[in-house]
């Protein structure tokens, strides 16, 4: 009985509504994240994260790289003055040594040089048929240079790093020249499940020597066309093979070998520890760019002997010339040339910025999820709505935050974009069942309490579910009871339709009195009325109401009893009985069949004050406790009675007449 009486007013738990709309809400919403089409639920999860890397970027707080990053650029002006794209091996020579006289730490080419060199005139000639004996053969390769042991030469200068490119197909016979230039050893058992795997690789041969290194300048391009990652590290013929920046970086630090680690799965590179995601790609950061701009120089300013410091820089040369057709689409919204990834790529390695994804990512962000969403199911159960919304509109916005703090932080990518999108469908879900379950509530309060409540109480009863404790509680009343005087006797004189009309009349007087004063009916029994005061809610100085409802109640009754009908059947006057005390109040019954109703002493009191009232030839008869509650200027003694509960006789009252009252 205890349990059924704590439920709610309707049947069942009153938070099972909300709990359970808002759980399926939140599996919906993961259901739909997990199974939804791969190609939006990416693109959506690759916008939210460089979103994320962008408020996340000026919370790097990256130290001075060891060597700074340029880029010689061939952009449009450089092949206007010097020839279209390619250019004969021998005058990409020319710029390798402007390069190579500045004494840079390293150079990488982000270009491919496969074969020979297409643009040499000897080359165009045997292609058309000229056998190397004619002596138009012979006294041309007198006076033209080799072009490709121009550029051999002068990527010896310094350490350097050729671009190779993957083929998906391995078609190509493998050659010495594709061969790796540097061992990967590893400490321990290293997870790359989702490594970039090609078939093979197309390696320059002729045009570079054995010292320069190569690095992969492949781009992969995600599903919506963005370039946002640069390859470390990728697969190909069973063979592993560097990026063209990680190896760049490798031919600075001289090092032979790259180290790759388990337990965060890295790569060291020399002294530099390097993240290694499960697919060997570097994410990039957008905008960093803005924060921490490359430097930039023009590849005729070197051709024509500009004085330009690149000592000690990395440097990487390319076509950014738009008809080369270089441009790339990036995260910043903008065509980008391939140098400049490669250059951002290698500028956030020095800078040890390496944003990677948690291994078990779906697990991880669906956890975070689940957490999120039950605290958004809890707030419409916990808080007002104006709380409630406030908390709505601050978790998702905490969920970012924090997002951006651990990315800032530690480099791990929390993406927040399951939160972001399942919250606001939780929550709703959760706040409108939580708001349908208090209509029918406060409507099921009105239909019961509209009988015994005042129709302002019973509205602040309904606004305020929460603050009546109808499971029951123990509150200071002050309960009144009604009788008619001879009831039996008029019972006997009057016939039944003229003493239900007659009783119809007496309570549709007495019961809006009760209820105008802030009181609650108990019970109508027979010909008297049970109220009290002070409860389902609080209401201030409840004796003095109980006592202005008993004497008003006291005058219209007898007005009432003046009225022909009553007259002629010689009704009763109405005698009343009022104490104050403890009492427990709360639901009394069994299921849809619950009564308000109040037990204790003040109860019990009342009923024999009332019928004291004979003894004493009074009409309203007031206990101590509410003698006490109402001061004695306010009333007059009647002498002692013995009422149950308290031990020894105790003083009764009745209200002193205005005549009397000081």
């Amino acid at each position: 009985m205890t349990s059924r009486r704590r439920a709610a007013l309707l049947s069942g738990s009153p938070h099972r509504g909300p709990w359970l709309a808002g759980l399926a809400a939140l599996f919906l919403s993961i259901t739909v994240m997990v199974l939804g089409p791969a190609g939006w639920r990416d693109a959506l999860k690759a916008a939210a994260e460089d979103r994320l890397l962008q408020l996340a970027a000026i919370d790097q707080a990256p130290g001075k790289p060891a060597f700074p990053v340029a880029v010689v650029e061939i952009e449009s002006a450089t092949l206007a003055a010097w020839g279209r794209w390619p250019w004969p091996r021998h005058q990409l020579a020319m710029i390798v040594n402007a390069i190579a006289e500045r004494r840079p730490a390293a150079i990488g080419l982000d270009m491919l040089l496969a074969g020979p060199d297409p643009r040499s005139p000897l080359l165009e000639l045997k292609a058309r048929g000229f056998p190397a004996s004619d002596p138009l053969v012979t006294a041309l390769s007198e006076r033209v240079p080799d072009g490709d042991a121009a550029l051999r030469a002068a990527l010896a200068r310094q350490p350097s790093v050729a671009g190779i490119a993957l083929d998906p197909a391995g078609a190509r016979a493998a050659s010495a020249a594709a061969a790796p230039r540097a061992f990967f050893l590893t400490s321990g058992p290293v997870r790359l499940d989702a490594i970039w795997r090609a078939g093979g690789v197309i390696a320059p041969d002729e045009a570079v020597p054995e010292t320069t290194g190569l690095g992969v300048i492949a781009l992969p391009v995600d599903q919506d066309g963005v370039v946002r990652r640069v390859a470390l590290v990728t697969e190909a013929g069973g063979a592993l093979y560097p990026g063209l920046a990680l190896d760049v970086l490798r031919q600075a630090m001289q090092a032979s070998t790259f180290i790759m680690m388990p337990d965060p799965e890295r790569i060291m590179v020399g002294d530099v520890a390097v993240p290694l995601p499960p697919d060997g790609l570097l994410r990039l950061v957008p905008r960093l760019a803005q924060t921490h701009p490359l430097v930039r120089v023009s590849a005729q300013a070197l051709l024509a002997g500009d004085p330009i410091d690149l000592s000690g820089h990395l440097v990487l040369l390319g076509v950014v010339a738009p008809e080369a057709g270089g441009l790339r689409l990036t995260a910043d919204d903008v065509l980008t040339p391939s140098l400049w990834l490669q250059a951002r790529a290698l500028q956030q390695l020095m800078m040890g910025i390496s944003p990677v994804t948690p291994r078990h990512e779906g697990l991880v962000l669906m956890g975070l999820t689940l957490a999120f969403g039950l605290v958004l199911i809890a707030l419409p159960l916990r808080f007002p709505p104006v709380p409630a919304v406030l908390g709505g509109l601050a978790v998702p916005v905490l969920a970012g935050a924090g997002a951006v703090l651990v990315v800032g932080q530690t480099g791990v990518i929390l993406n927040p974009l399951p939160v972001l999108l399942a919250g606001p469908v939780v929550f709703i879900s959760s706040a409108l069942a939580a708001f349908a379950f208090t209509r029918r509530q406060a409507a099921r309060i009105r239909q019961r309490f509209e009988q015994h409540l005042s129709p302002d109480v019973v509205a602040l009863v309904a606004a305020n579910l929460a603050s009546p404790k109808l499971a029951g509680e123990k509150r200071m009343i002050t309960a009144l009871f009604t009788d008619i005087e001879d009831f039996t006797a008029l019972t006997e004189r009057a016939g039944p339709e003229i003493l239900v009309s007659l009783l119809d009349s007496y309570f549709e007087g007495v019961v809006p009195i009760i209820l105008r004063h802030g009181g609650t009916v108990d019970k109508i029994v027979g010909d008297a009325v049970h109220a009290f005061f002070n409860a389902p809610v609080e209401i201030g100085d409840h004796a003095g109401k109980a006592l202005a409802c008993a004497e008003e109640i006291l005058a219209w009754t007898e007005r009432f009893r003046q009225g022909r009908l009553p007259s002629e059947q010689r009704f009763g006057r109405t005698r009343i009985g009022m104490e104050s005390g403890e009492a427990i109040v709360g639901d009394v019954g069994f299921g849809a069949k619950l009564d308000y109703t109040a037990h204790g002493y003040a109860v019990n009191a009342a009923a024999r004050l009332e019928a004291a009232n004979k003894v004493f030839g009074s009409s309203i008869c007031i206990g101590p406790g509410a003698a006490a509650l109402l001061g004695a200027e306010r009333l007059h003694p009647l002498g002692p009675i013995r009422l149950r509960g308290i031990a020894g006789e105790a003083q009764a009252y009745a209200p002193r007449p205005p005549s009397l009252t000081p």
